[in-house]
């Protein structure tokens, strides 16, 4: 069986010895270079699955810490909130942050 990157489902399933050795025969006959390309050892697999999840959780703490920081300019905005003594520093660097980065946008989209 041959899973595909993330896969829970094998992507290929070779039901006779005969078809299973053509691959590996296929695989020995390809120039070394070529094969070690395709040739992961299972520290190196478990590193660059490591890195990718590593990266995805990034993506997602970041794209949540956005979502919050939007709320909070929402719930300021309809004055839901007293005000921003009750923020914590990370949520008024974040505002501050998504301030900035709006005033960017309507300035390019004001002065081109």
């Amino acid at each position: 069986m041959v899973y595909g990157e993330g896969e829970v489902q094998a992507t290929e399933v070779w039901l006779s010895v005969q078809e299973a050795t053509r691959v590996l025969e296929r695989f020995k006959a390809m120039p070394q270079l070529d094969r070690y390309k395709k040739t992961m050892d299972l520290d190196g697999f478990i590193k660059e699955r490591t890195d990718k999840l590593q990266e995805k959780l990034h993506k997602v703490r970041r794209d949540a810490d956005e979502s919050e920081t939007k709320i909070l300019i929402v719930e300021a905005f309809y004055s839901r909130c007293a005000g921003l003594e009750d923020l914590t520093i990370e949520q008024l660097t974040s505002l501050g942050w998504m301030a900035d980065a709006q005033l960017k946008i309507v300035n390019n989209s004001v002065y081109p």
